[in-house]
């Protein structure tokens, strides 16, 4: 058996990579929620160290790192911002950023459509008229119109709470219905459109 230098035996190489990091980019929030949770997974050889760091600024006393997640608890508006995820091991550092969007918690109550109108329109033959209902309502309602007559008045034109009839003749004329709807309720007013000489 040969006497073998240990110089001679083939060493396994030593692999190594550096971080890689998987973060999303942005994430929306609503302000007010209990516990905002963002991983910042980094995959390297030797395992990467992750820190998180707040650009420009210091965390929010709500805000930590636990293992690779950033953690905030009741996020309020201050905590709207970009925060870096660093990923460090011998062989290098990879950066990435998230952006986190915080919403205004909605306080305005939800309500109804109401909607105010005028029960009849008059207009002379062959001018135009505008049927307008005034609606309110939150969220903001959509409205659709119907016609008693249910055809197709030519030229009529709807842009919400309002239509537009050019050239009124005979044809135009009757009970015209606007519809509001949103998510609590719907609400319904009648116009009738007359002409005169």
């Amino acid at each position: 058996m040969l006497n073998r230098k240990e110089d001679d035996i083939p060493r396994r190489p030593t692999v190594t990579s550096a971080p890689n990091i998987h973060l999303i980019s942005e994430k929306t929030v609503l302000e007010g929620t209990h516990d905002l949770e963002i991983a910042c997974y980094a995959e390297g050889i030797p395992t990467p160290v992750v820190s998180w760091d707040e650009i420009d600024a210091k965390f929010q006393p709500n805000v930590r790192q636990i293992g690779h997640f950033l953690v905030m608890e009741n996020v309020t508006m201050a905590d709207k911002g970009y925060y870096t995820c660093t990923a460090k091991n011998r062989v290098g550092t990879d950066i990435k950023v998230v952006s986190v969007i915080v919403t205004a918690k909605n306080t305005r109550p939800f309500v109804a459509p109401l909607i105010s109108a005028p029960a009849t329109v008059l207009v002379k033959y062959y001018t135009d008229a505008r049927l307008v209902c005034n609606v309110t309502g939150y969220p903001q309602p959509s409205v659709r119109w119907e016609f008693e007559k249910n055809r197709h008045i030519p030229g009529a034109k709807i842009t919400g709470g309002m239509m537009f009839i050019p050239n009124v003749t005979n044809d135009a004329t009757g009970l015209y219905t606007c519809i509001a709807t949103n998510s609590i309720g719907s609400s319904r007013a009648n116009i009738r459109l007359e002409t005169t000489f």
